[in-house]
């Protein structure tokens, strides 16, 4: 396997005829190029083509082994080849091989995969798979002589999936020590778990770049394997010069990075193979380093004198990282069993009647071409629309990924609606709800709720940080995209030149598109065209999101349409601009949640925690996932008088705190309210209605008289005089870029485009949308989007067929609509269910879905983005920006 690769690989094996197994003289009336069955008498074993010397090897072993076991004339032994480890996992779980050449963390995997731990059997190793160690570099001129020394400091890493440079180090380094360095992945080859070293080798090639940098640049330190240092130092790595190395950095000697066992071969057990797993492993374990042809093999498999018997104990740190870095829980499976410690227990107690289950949450079985199933081949090329908050997260998943991507958007920068939008925009939630996993903003304090300058900010810093800027094409409008008969897209594209001109159309061919355009957009913004006399009206008309230059208020009389928060937000910054009047016309009163509730508990410690997911849920119905549990759903069936009242008092507790009574009094329940009308605030408006300094109104504008008088109606002033007025009325989906078949097969409804998990069409083949969930804190769904979309992709999560799909968004829209108010946007509503949604995503990519350290923190603590730090993966190759 891994060190397989880094031996010397000349000799090549004799292949074998390619219909070995047909007979030369076929019986009359069948044909010689019959299909074999495959019987009883013949194991076959799954490895990973890391590299092409690995078909060459087993061709070899195979020979060996086909003599060594050989019944009856037949041969009983095969060999198949994987592109990576999770698709040789889930065919050993599926019975597809008998045999799997596992690495570490697929052995773990496997272990889970099974349903108990006596399914699983461990057949062998080799002498250099046991006790393999990785070790801890650090730059010399930097004196660190303690891991404590690393904290805040830059680590790189090897891929996220090799054992060796990023799994069992980082958990050492991060768990075992305490210690949280700035991590910098180089993710190469995933999948393959580490074996081709790419990620190692670039890593050492930076270290090798970095070694006359400043005092403050570059990297502190990096883990990786002690052989990929040692072959470094050795000068046998191209590219890597050893003499940079041995000046510049050195092993830290405290650093006691604990050992573990590298590749073994692992059987799921089967009655009618046992005989053949023991006859394999016997054949094994007799290899001789003396047989000069044996000799050459094992020395090409990397073996320095034998195959040695299997252990599990050599995996106990890998399982311990794995349950940390990758989401699983060790209390779900137990290790392994060893083939020779039970295979006479097996043949007196299985009686030939053993079955096992093939599937479990982490390690789905193959989706099969079926009738119904989107055909899905890895895409090298993407489109993305849109580099906002849902284009950004998209582009780095994807590149992270190894796809070639290009992200359109017609803006001059990045950040959507932060770029450009009404005065004092910002977030509704606190900065720790609204920043990327693992990339912490640092332009706001913890418990600020950031204006949009500062998210604009963040989000420039992260294009920077991640290296997004070539693969983001600015001032580029998407004018439309149309699917061709092979499923391909063709995006055609303007450049929006600075005077306002447009260049000549170009069009482009991608693989696969994703539009990211979020729920929102500018150029979307909705202003009623069915008021009479707005030609007669003397004064100006805006929409929220050209309200940004809040001095064209000061004097003037302004009335603002709306009542969700942008509304709200326009008419306090009207006052504040020194508006003469200011009055706030919404049609009906609603519920805003107050920033702290009863002044004192932060919202999400209430809602957004899984207690307080699991009382919305008996409030208002269960999130439709199989995976949200049986006991949300009794709560509601039987306890729903207690909820119930739980609710009232919530609602008379925001009615004292937010003075919300006459006019403001809302006449719907609280949960529903906030699905159509969501707000969290602070005391502002409050204070601002009772001082009388804004006029709060029920009421809408049914007509313009002219010059700068307005008729009202639903309201107790029949007219008004304003000199502005503002549409804070939200923004329009718009479906435009699409052909008009495809707009058709998206199936759009007066309440929204329902989507498989808020992200795929099941009509519309290589099309995704990122960012048309709705919940609290979006950026953290979104980049869990992103990352779930990636890995389908890459086949590490399974693609659904259609009818899975569909039959998904019909108890969607079953579940929202028997509660949820009738909005245009009502199938993006996720909110404070978002936790549910989280979880379905994180089962769906085989990721624990609880990520708290403890029970209580668990269910009673708010979930925030930092929570799911790990499952986003970095881009290929990169390094902090300088």
């Amino acid at each position: 396997m891994l060190f397989t690769r880094l031996s010397s690989l000349h000799c090549r094996g004799r292949h074998r005829a390619a219909l070995r197994h047909l007979s030369s003289k076929a019986a009359p009336g069948t044909s010689r190029f019959h299909v074999p069955s495959r019987g009883r008498q013949q194991l076959l074993m799954g490895c990973v083509s890391y590299d092409p010397a690995v078909n060459d090897i087993w061709i070899g072993i195979q020979s060996y082994l086909n003599r060594a076991m050989a019944a009856g004339g037949s041969d009983p032994f095969d060999f198949c080849l994987f592109t990576n480890y999770p698709a040789q996992v889930r065919a050993l779980l599926d019975g597809h091989i008998d045999v799997a050449w596992n690495g570490p963390i697929a052995h773990v995997m496997a272990e889970r995969g099974v349903q108990t731990s006596d399914s699983l059997l461990s057949l062998g190793m080799r002498d250099v798979d046991r006790d393999f160690r990785s070790v801890l570099v650090t730059r010399t001129s930097r004196s660190i002589r303690s891991v404590q020394q690393l904290q805040d400091r830059l680590v790189l890493a090897g891929s996220w999936d090799s054992p060796q440079a990023n799994v069992v180090p980082l958990y050492w380094l991060t768990v075992l020590e305490g210690v949280q360095p700035r991590i910098v992945e180089y993710n190469v080859d995933v999948g393959k778990h580490g074996d081709t070293a790419a990620g190692e080798v670039m890593l050492l090639k930076e270290l090798c770049a970095m070694a006359h940098s400043g005092p403050e640049e570059g990297a502190d330190g990096a883990v990786l394997s002690k052989m990929m240092w040692d072959r470094a130092l050795e000068g046998r790595l191209e590219g890597v010069d050893p003499t940079l190395l041995s000046e510049h950095y050195d092993i830290m000697a405290d650093a006691k990075i604990p050992a573990f066992d590298h590749c073994q071969f692992d059987a799921v057990y089967n009655p009618d193979k046992i005989e053949l797993l023991e006859d394999f492993t016997s054949a094994l374990m007799q290899m001789d380093m003396n047989d000069p042809e044996q000799q050459r093999l094992m020395c090409l498999e990397g073996i320095n004198k034998e195959w040695v018997p299997p252990r599990q104990e050599g995996y106990d740190i890998v399982r311990k990282a794995m349950d940390v870095g990758m989401g699983a829980s060790s209390s779900n499976h137990k290790p392994a069993t060893n083939l020779f410690t039970v295979k006479s227990s097996f043949l007196l107690n299985q009686r030939g009647a053993h079955t096992f289950h093939r599937q479990s949450q982490q390690l789905r079985s193959f989706s099969s071409n079926a009738s119904g199933t989107q055909s899905l081949s890895r895409p090298k090329t993407i489109a993305v629309i849109g580099a906002g908050v849902a284009g950004l997260q998209t582009t780095r998943a994807l590149q992270s990924h190894g796809f070639q991507v290009k992200c359109f958007d017609a803006n001059s920068k990045v950040g959507g609606l932060w770029n450009s939008n009404y005065a004092n925009f910002g977030v509704q939630v606190p900065k720790q709800l609204y920043e990327v996993q693992d990339f912490p903003m640092t332009e706001a304090e913890e418990g600020e709720y950031p204006s949009a300058v500062q998210v604009q900010r963040y989000l420039e810093r992260m294009v920077k940080e991640f290296r997004l800027q070539d693969s983001i094409q600015l001032n580029t409008f998407v004018e439309s995209v149309d699917q061709k008969e092979d499923g391909t897209w063709e995006v055609s594209i303007k450049q929006l030149h600075s005077d306002g001109s447009t260049s000549t159309q170009e069009r482009h061919s991608f693989d696969y598109l994703v539009s990211a355009t979020g729920l929102y957009s500018n150029r979307d913004a909705f202003l009623p065209s069915d008021i009479d006399g707005t030609d007669k009206y003397q004064g100006q008309i805006l929409h929220s999101s050209q309200f940004s230059d809040v001095s064209i208020a000061k004097g003037q009389r302004v009335i603002v349409v709306g009542g969700g928060k942008s509304a709200i937000d326009c008419a306090v910054e009207a006052h504040r601009a020194g508006a003469a009047h200011v009055t706030l016309l919404s049609r009906k009163a609603h519920w805003p949640t107050p920033r702290k509730i009863a002044g004192v508990i932060p919202f999400q410690y209430v809602f957004l925690s899984r207690f307080g997911t699991a009382l919305v849920s008996a409030h208002r119905g269960v999130y439709p996932d199989e995976g949200t549990g049986k006991a949300v759903s009794l709560f509601r069936t039987f306890g729903w008088p207690i909820v119930g009242g739980a609710f009232y008092a919530v609602e008379a507790l925001f009615r004292l705190q937010l003075g919300l009574f006459g006019d403001r009094s809302p006449k719907a329940d609280v949960v529903d309210d906030f699905y159509g009308y969501a707000q969290v605030l602070n005391s502002d408006l409050q204070d601002l209605i009772k001082s009388k300094a804004i006029d709060f109104k029920i009421g809408e504008i049914s007509r313009f008289l002219g010059n700068s008088s307005i008729e009202l109606s639903k309201s107790g002033t029949s007219n008004i005089d304003a000199d502005i007025v503002v549409f804070a009325t939200g923004f329009k989906p718009n479906y435009s870029v699409f052909a008009e078949s495809i707009v058709k097969d998206l199936n759009i409804e007066s309440d929204g485009l329902y989507l498989y998990r808020q992200i795929l069409p099941p009509r519309v083949r290589n099309l995704a949308f990122i960012g048309k969930a709705a919940t609290i804190s979006n950026i953290s769904s979104y980049g869990i989007q992103a990352e779930w979309l990636a890995r389908i992709l890459n086949g590490f999560t399974p693609q659904p067929n259609i009818s899975t799909m569909e039959n998904e968004i019909a108890a969607h829209k079953e579940w929202s609509r028997s509660w949820m108010p009738p909005t245009c946007s009502r199938a993006s509503l996720i909110l404070l269910h978002q936790t549910h949604y989280h979880d379905a995503l994180l089962r769906d990519m085989g990721e624990n879905p609880l990520r708290k350290s403890n029970i209580v923190e668990e269910y009673f603590g708010p979930y925030y983005p930092r929570d799911y730090d790990g499952i986003m993966a970095s881009p290929q190759g990169a390094a902090p920006a300088s």
